[in-house]
């Protein structure tokens, strides 16, 4: 399974400088950012175990829930935070991939019409239906009566 780039890895927005205090953005970024890193690397886990179609839809959902509200904080604080001003399209991109794979592997699986059966391929019939089958009895009829008797 393909997960986003990783949040950490998003260039133009890294550490303060240690003698600074952070400012409330980056606080709040780095809170947002940790949980998608959490989220995703939880998918992830799952995706290698072999989890089942639901479990992924779990963890997929729960990934994509954070990618969201991390990529609408950094939409709305970009000017204010110092963000760089392309950050938000990237977010948004990226989020727009993992919600396409979250319908993926959420959507319930496509059921097609069910293949042909080897009577059908045979041309023959699959069992017996009253109209397919002779009532009365005929030359070698012995449930009836007499096999040599005719009617």
């Amino acid at each position: 399974m393909m997960m986003s780039p990783a949040p950490a890895a998003i260039p133009g927005f890294g550490a303060p400088p240690a003698q600074q205090s952070m400012p409330p953005c980056y606080v709040e970024f780095t809170k947002l950012r940790e949980e998608v890193e959490k989220r995703g690397k939880a998918a992830k886990t799952a995706s290698e175990h072999k989890a089942t179609r639901e479990e992924m839809c779990k963890h997929i959902t729960a990934f994509t829930a954070a990618e969201g509200k991390w990529a609408k904080f950094i939409e709305e604080n970009t000017a204010k935070c110092g963000m760089p001003p392309d950050m938000a399209s990237k977010i948004k991109t990226a989020h727009s991939r993992s919600e396409e794979m979250r319908e993926n592997i959420c959507s319930p699986i496509a059921v097609g019409p069910s293949p042909p059966s080897l009577s059908d391929a045979l041309g023959t019939t699959r069992l017996p239906t009253p109209k397919t089958t002779k009532t009365g009895s005929g030359t070698l009829d012995t449930l009836t009566g007499n096999a040599i008797q005719t009617r």
